[in-house]
């Protein structure tokens, strides 16, 4: 896995090992941020079931200012926080792991902060309904 564009371009990135966490592709990671492109410098990015993190950190390096990481699972965090370290991208990072289908309490700090959220849950579970439940009860988004 790498970055694909911005400051930290073709830089490596590392994979969670197992099967339980699958990346999003770099192809899909350059289709979703050539899209997006105008959103992101100077975006407050949420990176809900984190996994590696690359979406966040993909922001990130195209210049957003700040990234926010949930992730509920183990091994996934000390991939997310390899990944930060390896990018030297701690100071603008926060981490969290936290059980997104519960609730998004750890976001009561950022309410209104957050511009863009990317949501990749895992496949073959019923989560999107709760996660955007849970999301807007957080009140970490900012109202467009």
């Amino acid at each position: 896995m790498r970055i694909i564009g911005g400051s930290l371009k073709k830089k490596k990135i590392f994979s969670v090992k197992g099967t339980t966490t699958r990346p999003t592709s770099d192809k899909l990671r350059e289709t979703i941020f050539n899209i997006i492109s105008s959103k992101i410098e100077n975006a407050f990015v949420l990176d809900l079931f984190a996994g590696t993190g690359a979406m966040g950190i993909e922001a990130l390096s195209r210049g957003a200012t700040e990234a926010v990481f949930i992730e509920n699972n183990y091994n996934a965090l000390a991939t997310i926080k390899k990944n930060i370290s390896c990018c030297s991208l701690e100071k603008q990072s926060t981490i969290f792991r936290h059980n997104i289908l519960k609730n998004l309490n750890c976001l009561i700090p950022y309410q209104n902060k957050i511009d863009l959220v990317f949501i990749d849950p895992p496949y073959c579970n019923n989560t999107i309904t709760d996660t955007l439940i849970n999301l807007n009860n957080s009140h970490a988004v900012k109202k467009r």
